[in-house]
């Protein structure tokens, strides 16, 4: 194995949701790895296919395309109220399925490239008061593994970056994180910059064979009994 292997130089990337903590560390991994980034926030329903036309348009074609957008929320499920599932729909599903086809456009029409998408372990893993959230994160990996047989042939690889609990993320349990870490296998929160590391191998020449896959960064949480 060549760690030339992983280097981005020359390639064109765009993070969507760049303005989060895990859409930082992708970023700034990408980056350090020789990519030319584009960043933006989230994209928005209906400014997908902008974002994605922008960017491309700024590097000259896109080769890697990260979505890292998310909105957290939790309650009762019997507490859920329609406007507040239609916006969790809103940001965490049809944002993505807009950007991944705009994406898909560009990577199928340019010969091939990598989309990565992040998503919660609470789409793995069932949590008390996350019901809705957890199924917008596990329609999100459903996402991933239907679209990777349907680019397989046409060299786009799409893969997932399952994220447990990082340092500074607000938590949706309720619990701080020293009360935390005692329920994680690992007994610590992830670092962001293990996210990015993460980023940069499923962008590389590497992982060529990687498809389909959610890949947990997660302490073995989502393997805990």
């Amino acid at each position: 194995m060549s760690v030339d292997g992983f280097d981005l130089s020359g390639k064109r990337a765009l993070v969507v949701g760049a303005d989060s903590q895990a859409g930082r560390a992708v970023a700034a991994g990408l980056a350090e790895a020789g990519a030319r980034v584009a960043e933006a926030g989230r994209a928005g329903p209906g400014r997908a296919e902008r974002v994605v036309a922008e960017s491309a348009g700024q590097l000259g074609g896109l080769d890697i395309v990260a979505s890292c957008g998310d909105l957290r929320m939790a309650g009762p499920f019997t507490e859920l109220s329609d406007a507040e599932w239609d916006r969790l729909v809103a940001v965490n599903l049809t944002e993505n399925v807009q950007l991944l086809r705009a994406a898909g456009r560009v990577l199928l029409a340019g010969g091939g490239g990598r989309i990565i998408v992040l998503v919660s372990m609470l789409g793995e893993r069932g949590v008390a008061n996350t019901a809705a959230y957890g199924a917008c994160q596990a329609a999100l990996m459903q996402l991933i593994r239907a679209l990777s047989l349907e680019w397989a042939r046409q060299n786009v690889r799409i893969n997932g970056i399952g994220l447990g609990w990082l340092e500074g993320d607000p938590l949706l349990s309720g619990e701080t994180p020293d009360q935390l870490i005692k329920y994680l296998p690992a007994r610590r929160l992830g670092r962001p910059d293990e996210i990015g590391a993460l980023a940069v191998y499923l962008a590389s020449d590497q992982a060529d064979m990687m498809t389909g896959q959610t890949i947990f960064v997660d302490g073995a949480i989502t393997s805990h009994a």
